[in-house]
C-alpha cells in the first residue's frame, strides 16, 4: 500500500491520497490482510464512533462493519477529557505563539484536572464487554494506549475532533514483557497513521 501510493517516511498522508486509497481498496486492488498468521483479521477490530451525536460506531466505516460498539462512560469520560486537553493546548500555543504539535512545547503544560484524575486512577472499562478493564500504558496528544487485565488485548483510542478511532486487537502469543513491548511497537504504528489522517484534514 505505501508503494502504490507512495507513502514516504516523511510524506504527508493527504485527504486526496485516502480517497484514492478507498477507491482502490473498493475496486479490490489491495486487501487489508494477506491472511498470514501474523495478521488475522479475526484478531482486530477497528471502530469508527460517533463520540458527539449518539455515541455509537458508525459500522460503514468500521471493521467488522457488522460489528456494534457502545463506547461506555469510562471512554466518553476519556474522550471528553482528551479533547479539553487538546483545546487548551491549542489555546495556550497561540497565546505563547508555540507550535501546538511540538512535542518539547507541549511537556512544559499542565494536564486539565478530569485527565489527571482519569490517568492517575490508572483503568477504566471499555464498550467490549466481554473484556475486563484495560490499564492505561501510555498517552500522548489524541491517542491514549491501554492492555487488560490479562495480558491479552492491546487497546488504543485515537480522539479527533467529531469522532474516535478506537482499535481493539488480540496481542502475540509471547511472554507478558515480550508481549507488552510488542504491543506497544502496534501500538506506535496506529498512532504513526493516525497522526497523518489527523493532518490531512478529514
Amino acid at each position: 500500500v505505501k508503494k502504490m501510493f507512495a507513502l514516504k517516511a516523511k510524506s504527508t498522508l493527504t485527504g486526496k491520497k485516502i480517497f484514492q486509497a478507498l477507491k482502490s481498496f473498493n475496486a479490490g486492488e489491495f486487501t487489508l490482510f494477506n491472511g498470514g498468521e501474523s495478521c488475522k483479521a479475526d484478531e482486530i477490530e477497528v471502530y469508527f464512533v460517533d463520540h458527539v451525536l449518539n455515541r455509537n460506531n458508525l459500522q460503514c466505516f468500521s471493521y467488522p462493519e457488522d460489528a456494534t460498539y457502545n463506547i461506555s462512560e469510562d471512554e466518553l469520560a476519556l474522550i471528553t477529557a482528551i479533547n479539553d486537553a487538546v483545546k487548551h493546548i491549542e489555546h495556550v500555543a497561540d497565546a505563547m505563539s508555540f507550535d501546538s504539535s511540538d512535542d518539547v512545547g507541549q511537556l512544559f503544560l499542565p494536564e486539565n484536572a478530569a485527565l489527571h484524575t482519569l490517568r492517575k486512577k490508572g483503568y477504566f472499562k471499555t464498550g467490549k464487554t466481554s473484556i475486563d478493564h484495560h490499564t492505561i500504558i501510555d498517552y500522548r496528544k489524541k491517542g491514549l494506549f491501554a492492555i487488560d487485565y490479562s495480558f491479552t488485548f492491546c487497546y488504543f483510542l485515537f480522539v479527533f475532533r467529531h469522532f474516535s478511532i478506537i482499535i481493539h486487537e488480540k496481542m502475540p502469543e509471547e511472554r507478558h514483557t515480550t508481549r507488552t513491548l510488542g504491543a506497544k511497537v502496534i501500538a506506535n504504528r496506529y498512532r504513526t497513521v493516525l497522526e497523518q489522517f489527523d493532518r490531512s484534514g478529514l
